[in-house]
């Protein structure tokens, strides 16, 4: 089916924007398996990358609606990406009541669409529940969006530990800082980076930085960077350390980019795993406490653990590398196209 016309949209953005990463770097993986991906208007299939926000706070849900609604007519077949699946936040009533349009969208939008994708279990999960009955979504992993080698490479020597620095409620950063002193100590070559731009939150940002030079934490808050930059910190980083606390997924751009380059993944153990990741084989796992993270990342800096490394790298490429997502994407695809009613 090379050569079939295929629209990838995302929604409109202000400054930097994951989904648009995803959307831009599936198009061009597509186009590598010959596709021509282009505008929307004379396509033959359209993918819509869908977040309950993504178009706008009060108004994205209808404004996906219509997209979709648009991308179809005249029959096009759609897959839909929802990148995240509403949940929620309270019982306020204007919250219900925003919840139940949400809902509404949802249920549209996965009407509308041939093939629906997500990128773990959880997500997958949540969208049944708000559309009941539905076909199940197909989990597709989320691809890096800093480059990754082709081939695999051998973990650097330099011990040197790198994490994504951006404040959230859901990570846990003060607790790799503290450990991090705690490390130095052992290993005095040891340094921390934490990648990424942390203005959002200006407050924790600096809450971070005071408690690094109070404990004495070799730590560096390397604040916005480009791709290529931050693609060449993850090619010397021999572990890398996942903050999050509740859920860690093949969901996440910035896991796959670590695993991509071979670094051995250290993630604490109060955060579920979804599959197909697996603690001890693709990654491992730590207490949350600083002395039980130190421990972990000590034993994932030694050499006795470039199989972790080996392995994660491996499921990489099996599954959240470009290649393995447009290869899950021309299945879809060509099953959408082959299911297309015919004049």
């Amino acid at each position: 089916m090379t050569g079939i016309r295929i629209a990838v949209t995302a929604p409109p953005s202000s400054g930097h924007s994951g989904v648009a990463d995803y959307a831009r770097l599936l198009g061009e993986e597509l186009e590598r398996c010959g596709f021509a991906v282009g505008a929307p208007g004379s396509h033959e299939l359209a993918i819509l990358n869908f977040t309950p926000y993504g178009a706008g706070v009060h108004l994205g849900w209808l404004r996906a609606v219509r997209e979709a609604r648009s991308l179809s007519r005249g029959g096009q077949p759609l897959i839909t990406v929802f990148h995240e699946v509403f949940v929620l936040p309270d019982r306020r009533l204007r919250m219900r009541g925003f919840g139940l349009l949400q809902t509404w969208a949802h249920r549209r939008l996965v009407r509308a669409s041939s093939a629906v994708v997500v990128s773990d279990d959880a997500r997958a999960g949540a969208l049944a529940a708000l559309v009941p009955g539905a076909p199940p979504a197909t989990v597709v992993a989320v691809g890096p969006n800093v480059p990754v080698p082709c081939e695999a490479v051998q973990r650097p020597g330099e011990p040197l530990v790198a994490t994504f620095g951006l404040p959230h409620p859901l990570r846990d950063l003060e607790t790799l800082v503290r450990a991090a002193a705690l490390v130095s100590a052992e290993l005095p070559a040891v340094r921390f980076v934490f990648l990424g731009d942390p203005s959002g939150d200006p407050a924790a940002a600096a809450h971070i930085r005071d408690l690094a030079l109070a404990l004495g934490s070799p730590v560096e808050l390397t604040g916005a960077l480009p791709a290529a930059e931050v693609a060449a910190r993850l090619a010397a980083t021999r572990v890398f350390v996942s903050t999050y606390t509740e859920t860690l997924s093949l969901g996440s751009g910035g896991l796959a980019g670590a695993l991509g380059h071979g670094a051995v993944v250290v993630a604490y153990d109060s955060a579920r795993l979804s599959p197909p990741l697996l603690a001890g084989k693709h990654l491992l796992v730590a207490p949350r406490d600083p002395d039980g993270l130190a421990r972990t990342i000590v034993e994932a800096l030694a050499a006795d653990a470039d199989g972790v490394g080996a392995a994660g790298r491996s499921l990489y490429e099996e599954a959240a590398s470009w290649k393995a997502i447009a290869a899950c994407f021309t299945s879809l695809i060509e099953d959408a196209l082959r299911r297309r009613p015919t004049a």
